[in-house]
């Protein structure tokens, strides 16, 4: 199981609630990766007070600094982009 930050609401701070959920095994070209930090960013509060739609209920953190055991080796340690594939500027 993993924490992760999750809103069900529009709203204050207080709608921001850590939930445990299970994200299973990685797949073929898939990579587990271990969130060392996450960034609170603007797009973050604009989402949690409705001036950003999406659909509910949301998880938050748009970025992350991250690494893991399915890494590369020769990835390992270094930045990756973490993207749930509706960033423009990044891909996975």
């Amino acid at each position: 199981m993993v924490r992760k930050v999750e809103m069900q609401s529009i709203g204050t701070p207080a709608v921001l609630k850590i939930v445990e959920t299970d994200v299973g095994s990685p797949g073929a070209g898939q990579v587990r990766l271990v969130q060392d930090a996450i960034g609170i960013n603007y797009v973050d509060v604009m989402v949690r007070t409705g001036l950003f739609p999406m659909r509910l209920p949301a998880t938050l953190e748009f970025e992350a600094a991250a690494g893991g055991p399915s890494c590369p080796d020769r990835l390992m340690g270094s930045p990756m982009p973490v993207t749930d594939g509706t960033c423009d500027y990044t891909s996975t």
